[in-house]
């Protein structure tokens, strides 16, 4: 039971998918730049139910969160994103776990 706690394997890979969907949605070049504006909010908001379906399937701890929060951010960083974009993605999506 206790180690289960700090099994974080589904975190992680989830994290890793994340980061994925988001580079897919928004390249960190300057053509994300043309994207309008709904279709960008349609893309996070996309991210941001896969993670709250996650977090309702996964009892996720204070650990766990952090762990996807920072396999997130350093994927996103990376890939090559400015930190206030990474900030504020990461935020929005751990907030909805």
């Amino acid at each position: 039971m206790v180690l289960g706690w700090f099994d974080t394997r589904a975190v992680v890979a989830f994290a890793a998918e994340t980061a994925r969907e988001i580079q897919a949605a928004f390249p960190p070049t300057e053509e994300s730049r043309r994207v309008r504006p709904d279709k960008r909010a349609k893309r996070i908001e996309r991210a941001i139910n896969k993670a709250r379906a996650f977090g309702k399937e996964h009892k996720l701890n204070f650990y766990k969160r952090a762990q996807f929060a920072n396999t997130l951010r350093w994927a996103l960083k990376e890939a090559g994103y400015p930190e206030e974009f990474v900030r504020d993605v990461v935020g929005l999506v751990v907030v909805s776990l």
